[in-house]
């Protein structure tokens, strides 16, 4: 992502699931009164990878000190800063069907070069990076709330470490989306449509074991 500005977006990441079948949501409405009556809800073979509602945000490294966590990089020529946001089930920053309030992660970020954050999944003392296992899924979802900038955004996801090895040697695979509304949007992305990084990998990486 590249901005010589101080953008604010908004990612609603508890709704962000593993799908074993991608399928469309309604999109939201404006009634005149508050309808509480529907709620966004998992369908069958969904499972939830964060909801910002006990999950902290916090950041640490292990004992071989790779950052884990919710991590923010930058190439020093800005800022990332990140913190949960009330999302009131009636208020401007409710999703589509939300019936129960809620908290939304926001990300503030002023980016001169590159920049952004990783979630490296840990254990819950926040000491051990811990992979996951999501070979038996077809892609991932989360929400977005953007600037409508114009501007693309990078999704990453980081597949496998080297056999062996205790630093950042996952592989990277990319999507990107253009930040082209400031409403709440679904995105979806099957495993499919994600690519290789070509411009970077880890040293280390698993290709090259």
């Amino acid at each position: 992502m590249k901005t010589s500005k101080l953008t604010r977006w908004l990612l609603r990441l508890g709704l962000l699931g593993l799908l074993s079948l991608l399928s469309a949501c309604p999109a939201k409405t404006n009634p005149p009164a508050c309808d509480q009556s529907n709620d966004y809800a998992l369908s069958e073979g969904e499972i939830w990878i964060n909801n910002f509602e006990t999950e902290s945000i916090d950041f640490a490294t292990d004992a071989n000190g790779v950052g884990i966590g919710f991590v923010t990089w930058h190439d020093g020529s800005g800022d990332i800063k990140l913190s949960k946001e009330a999302a009131n089930a009636c208020s401007d920053l409710a999703l589509p069907q939300q019936k129960n309030d809620g908290q939304v992660l926001q990300i503030e970020h002023k980016v001169v070069g590159w920049g952004g954050f990783t979630h490296a999944f840990s254990n819950q003392t926040l000491d051990t990076w811990v992979s996951q296992n999501w070979s038996s899924y077809e892609g991932l979802s989360f929400w977005f709330k953007g600037t409508n900038s114009g501007k693309d955004i990078q999704f990453e996801l980081f597949d496998n470490r080297q056999i062996g090895n205790t630093g950042d040697s996952a592989e990277r695979y990319f999507y990107r989306f253009k930040d082209d509304t400031s409403d709440w949007r679904e995105v979806k992305i099957a495993f499919s449509e994600l690519q290789r990084r070509s411009d970077w990998q880890p040293v280390a990486h698993p290709m090259m074991a």
